[in-house]
């Protein structure tokens, strides 16, 4: 279980890096975000803020991580869509600051057809 847990903190670690270097962004890893249904926050693995501009609002991105074996399934996508959805509605209420406007899913392995075809119909980048 250690090794396992290792093993998604380097991909952690690797997507940020990545992150920070694709978008030149600031990017934080394991944030705590509040969902509207939920009393514990839900856990951010890769949080990236990207600069909007003059007079644009900075847009955020929540990255997903999985470093497994199995293939991503579409429950995987699908919790990650409804967790971002409730963060939004804290949002709208004021018990959460930020939202998320771009979804990520990154993983070590491969996915299902369903899982993608979930992805691509609500705009998660896999």
């Amino acid at each position: 279980m250690r090794t396992k847990r290792r093993s998604g903190i380097a991909l952690e670690q690797k997507v940020m890096a990545w992150a920070k270097r694709k978008f030149d962004a600031e990017v934080d890893t394991r944030c705590q975000v509040n969902g509207l249904s939920v009393k514990r926050p839900y856990e951010v693995d890769v949080w990236v803020r990207i600069p909007g501009g003059f007079l644009k609002r900075t847009k955020d991105l929540w990255i997903e991580c999985k470093d497994r074996r199995e293939s991503i399934k579409r429950r995987d996508i699908s919790d990650l869509i409804n967790k971002a959805k409730d963060v939004y509605q804290a949002a709208n209420v004021g018990r959460e600051d930020s939202y998320f406007d771009q979804l990520m899913f990154v993983s070590t392995s491969s996915y299902d057809s369903d899982a993608l075809a979930l992805a691509d119909q609500e705009g998660v980048a896999c």
